[in-house]
């Protein structure tokens, strides 16, 4: 069986969230598989604000007039958003239209857990950047979402994946993630670079002395995988750059890889190479 069978995609009727749904719709092509477009209706607005645990929430608080209208007007858009769809493609998969009330994050997670979602596609707008996604509501997305996410870059196109470059830190979790990772590099028979970014000039010869590639291809059963390191001091930019002059299609990386969401978070020469990359980011989280 694929291993994708269902991809969620939020909408907010924009042009950014519309590329993503193109993405997405090429993707579940190749995959075979079905769409979810989600869109949620804020009602944060409409309620009142408090902390607890340092996490600032609000608590909606919604007439019936207002969730009416409010669903009303998101089931004219998300109609007009399909037809959208329809004249872009010939072929579409299968999809399937969502519309809920709360506060983004939480609906899209509930939606994710009761409807056996493998796949969640979030937006990342061109000009802030999958640095500005994870700093408001999508962050709690990539943290707690209970499928992989894949954060997609304002002008990011599908193409079959050829070369992926999943960032390791050689630990024992790459493993059962790799066989994850196949699953999406099988079909199109894609070659898998395990890049690591260090400070030792001799880690390459350590690698190889080790038989961590051939011992990698072995473990998950796939040919397609070569090892890497290369020298840098920051994690997210090497790879980066790593990935864009080898001609990447796809970036992945494990959430518990601290040495990379970390880096994520601070310096603004991060920052500003995080706001250019055009490439897709594919994010594991560990079982």
């Amino acid at each position: 069986m694929n291993h994708i069978q269902n991809i969620l995609i939020p909408t907010d009727f924009g042009e950014t969230a519309f590329n993503t749904v193109k993405y997405g719709v090429e993707l579940a092509k190749k995959y075979d598989c079905n769409i979810e477009l989600i869109h949620v209706i804020d009602v944060t607005y409409y309620g009142s604000t408090y902390t607890t645990a340092g996490d600032i929430r609000t608590v909606p608080v919604v007439t019936k007039e207002i969730r009416v209208a409010k669903e009303k007007a998101a089931k004219t858009s998300i109609d007009k958003l399909n037809e959208k769809i329809a004249s872009h493609f010939k072929d579409l998969p299968k999809i399937k239209n969502v519309i809920r009330s709360g506060i983004e994050s939480d609906a899209v997670i509930e939606e994710i857990k009761e409807n056996n979602i493998d796949l969640l596609l979030l937006s990342a707008s061109s000009e802030k950047g999958f640095l500005q996604f994870i700093t408001d509501d999508n962050r709690r997305l990539v943290e707690k979402a209970p499928c992989p996410v894949i954060v997609v870059p304002e002008d990011a196109e599908f193409g079959a994946y050829k070369k992926i470059v999943y960032a390791t830190d050689y630990s024992s979790k790459d493993i059962p993630t790799m066989k994850k990772l196949v699953k999406y590099a099988k079909p199109t028979n894609a070659n898998i670079i395990a890049l690591h970014i260090t400070d030792d000039s001799s880690f390459n010869e350590q690698i190889k002395n080790v038989g961590f590639e051939e011992n990698m291809k072995k473990e998950v059963e796939y040919d397609h995988i070569s090892a890497y390191a290369r020298m840098g001091m920051d994690v997210v930019k090497s790879t980066l750059t790593f990935a864009e002059d080898a001609g990447a299609d796809l970036i992945v990386y494990l959430k518990e890889n601290k040495g990379f969401l970390e880096k994520i978070f601070e310096g603004s020469t991060t920052k500003k190479v995080i706001k250019k990359t055009p490439l897709p980011v594919l994010i594991f989280h560990e079982e």
